[in-house]
């Protein structure tokens, strides 16, 4: 088995602000919504870069969902949202061999 790895402090507020009910959310609305008061000038794509690794330590972790985000389009800004994680063959495999029991 391998340690899940510990969100950081802006990863988990980040986590916290992204809607669990697959509404999308901007990068220009998550600001506000991490920073408390005044967020610094690079405050856009440092919520950008944070998001970013958060989904590969989501998918790492194995989490029951999973952080989608749209394609770059230049200056507009980026979408994340989340949706539950679809099981794989292998998950599907393994809950229907232990309901048989």
């Amino acid at each position: 088995m391998y340690a899940k790895k510990a969100y950081s402090p802006l990863e988990q507020k980040i986590l916290d602000a992204i809607p669990s009910d697959g509404t999308k959310i901007s990068t220009i609305d998550l600001v506000p919504l991490v920073y408390d008061g005044r967020a610094p000038l690079t405050a856009r794509q440092s919520v950008l870069d944070c998001a970013n690794k958060l989904i590969v330590k989501v998918d790492y972790n194995q989490e029951l969902y999973e952080i989608f985000r749209s394609q770059p389009r230049g200056p507009m800004p980026i979408y994340f949202w989340i949706e539950a994680r679809k099981a794989s063959n292998n998950e599907r495999d393994f809950f229907s061999a232990r309901a048989s029991l």
